[in-house]
């Protein structure tokens, strides 16, 4: 009988072995599927920032234009091109 008792207790424990071990297989399946989602997010947004970040450099590039900015700063500061009749030469003194 001490035999029927080692193996009721040794099935009982091995019972126990495998439903840990398949609680921690399902929690590791569990948090290896959210890390997946949260990489996949990441890598949207990324996408999204690069995006962003060319349009943002052509942005840069287009207002940096002499061009532009000449015609900006004629409307919005009332600035004129200096012409040689409005220009001041100063001597130094020797």
């Amino acid at each position: 009988m001490s035999s029927n008792s080692f193996l009721a207790r040794l099935n009982v424990v091995l019972a126990a072995v495998l439903v840990v071990a398949s609680l921690l297989l399902v929690t590791s399946q569990h948090r290896a599927r959210k890390l997946s989602i949260e990489l996949e997010r990441a890598q949207g947004q990324m996408r999204e920032l690069d995006v962003r970040y060319s349009q943002l450099q052509m942005e840069i590039s287009r207002l940096a234009k002499p061009s532009l900015v000449d015609s900006r700063v004629r409307k919005e500061l009332k600035m004129i091109p200096l012409s040689p009749e409005r220009t001041l030469y100063l001597k130094e003194p020797n």
